[in-house]
């Protein structure tokens, strides 16, 4: 329950909830780096840990009525899809390990309009993918610009521990 004297509110939320909040326009958060990792009782996956949802309603007159708030994704989704190449010898592996290099995992999200930045002093890491679904991977990362405009394609491992690059055709 919610009480508040007259007057006009703003309401914001976020998922997942992640403690106080010590600033609006400031607030610190980083993608999981294992993505991969499956949830657990009560802990989310790496995978859930990494999307942050956000809502606001703004200018609300106090009432005794819900306040309605639509949630959107605030980072960005790479998927990455398998595909055997012409040159490609073999079969794919039905599991592997994918991984996405020079990512910076850490932001700032300003909770007054649902920007998240790049922590301009981050370190680039590699995230590992989540499987989703028959030879395709998926990953939340922090929306930003590559400032390494050379591509280095997501590398898997399969069961046997052998590495590879995949292919970009």
């Amino acid at each position: 329950q919610l009480y508040w004297n007259n007057g006009n509110y703003n309401a914001y939320g976020y998922y997942p909830y992640t403690g106080d909040v010590s600033s609006i326009s400031d607030f610190p958060y980083s993608v999981e780096t294992d993505q991969s990792i499956a949830a657990s009782g009560q802990s989310l996956s790496g995978y859930e840990k990494s999307d942050f949802l956000y809502a606001s309603a703004k200018g609300i007159e106090a009432s005794d009525k819900p306040v309605n708030l639509s949630f959107r994704h605030i980072m960005s989704k790479i998927s990455i899809r398998m595909i055997k190449g012409e040159d490609y010898e073999g079969e794919l592996p039905e599991k592997a390990d994918v991984y996405i290099h020079n990512t910076v995992p850490s932001a700032t999200i300003d909770l007054s309009v649902g920007i998240a930045t790049k922590n301009p002093k981050g370190v680039q890491k590699t995230i590992k993918a989540r499987p989703s679904g028959f030879y395709t991977y998926s990953a939340i990362v922090v929306p930003q610009r590559l400032e390494n405009r050379d591509f280095h394609p997501p590398v898997f491992s399969d069961a046997t521990g052998d590495h590879e690059e995949l292919g970009i055709g």
